[in-house]
């Protein structure tokens, strides 16, 4: 009776191995896609006022690099996200975008 215990213990110990090791690699899997929060980059930008057409053509250049980037997997691995801010050409909305 003994020995038939030796037994089932030695067949169930690899595939508890094997289940920890799948616990253990899902897991890590899990938290780095968790930890993969996008890199956020700011700035004001005119979209409206007097200087709404270079602004917006500047708009859609940083746009288009930032889709070109993510495609290619992202910076340092992780997306891109633009926030910006309508600065409506004019100099005294800019210091509270940045506040």
């Amino acid at each position: 009776m003994k020995g038939c215990n030796i037994e089932i213990a030695l067949k169930v110990r690899p595939r508890m191995s094997l289940l920890a090791a799948a616990v253990v690699t899902l897991s890590g899997a899990f938290f780095s896609a968790q930890a993969q929060e996008p890199i956020k980059i700011g700035f004001g930008v005119s979209l409206t006022g007097g200087l709404a057409s270079s602004g917006k053509a500047h708009l859609m250049s940083k746009q288009i690099w930032a889709e070109e980037i993510n495609a290619k997997g992202g910076l340092l691995g992780r997306p891109i996200k633009l926030v910006y801010y309508d600065d409506q050409t004019n100099a005294a909305t800019v210091p509270g975008i940045y506040a």
